[in-house]
């Protein structure tokens, strides 16, 4: 379950911010580097003898507020390179066809077999984000928006790119919705954020690209921003 794409580490470190125990996972396995869903997100079954992944050992360490980043394509027009966004909400294109961390039998020390998502994304948590951003000096702009997750590890087609904004997505990504899921399912409380590392390529006439090494310097550009809101986020969390 080590990742293997560059920009994530595999490691998992425990330590203190702001005077509250953390754990951190640098770094996240992903459906195209072969991993099956349940190792992904960590749904336990007899069946496959697993031991509890990612958002699962969280749970099982104690961990009751989870804050998810990550890189994604910019669909919204009004969105730059670099913007930070909170996510609202997501459409789980990998679950419309049928993979959701959830399938198999359910394990009821996380939760119910029927999970609501409606309020996954918690409004608590994205206010407190909000205010944290906005009280750093200098101040850090928040953009708020719907996240798309696809399998990748493609980029999109510019047909695909105009449909996902049809939908209603602001941005796009090939990690995040799975592992809400999974952190909802355990009864989490979950803040995400996704770093815009590239635009997305919606007009045929275009001569841009995107591409993994955009997204690593955009992530190395805004790493410092990124550090100074989530520890002033862990700071203020109740």
């Amino acid at each position: 379950m080590i990742p293997t794409v560059g920009g994530h580490a595999g490691n998992l470190i425990f330590g203190e911010c702001r005077g509250r125990k953390v754990v951190v996972m640098q770094g996240r396995p992903h459906i195209y580097e072969g991993f099956s869903m349940c190792q992904v997100c960590s749904t336990i079954t007899i069946v496959i003898k697993q031991m509890a992944l990612p958002i699962r050992v969280l749970k099982m360490l104690g961990v009751h507020t989870i804050i998810i980043t990550s890189a994604a394509g910019s669909l919204n027009p009004d969105y730059r390179v670099g913007d930070l966004v909170l996510l609202k909400d997501h459409i789980n294109l990998m679950g419309a066809i049928g993979t959701n961390p959830l399938i198999g039998p359910n394990d009821e020390r996380f939760g119910p077999r029927f999970i609501p998502l409606s309020k996954a994304y918690s409004r608590k948590l994205r206010n407190i984000a909000k205010s944290a951003a906005a009280n750093l000096n200098p101040p850090v702009e928040l953009k708020e928006g719907v996240y798309v997750q696809v399998a990748g590890p493609c980029f999109e087609t510019i047909s695909e790119a105009r449909l996902y904004r049809s939908f209603g997505a602001d941005v796009v990504g090939m990690s995040t919705a799975n592992e809400v899921v999974t952190a909802a399912h355990s009864g989490m409380n979950v803040l995400a954020i996704s770093l815009v590392t590239n635009k997305v390529v919606m007009d045929e006439l275009s001569t841009e690209e995107a591409s993994h090494e955009e997204v690593l310097a955009t992530g190395k550009e805004r790493l410092a921003a990124i550090e100074s809101l989530i520890t002033k986020i862990v700071g203020d969390l109740p």
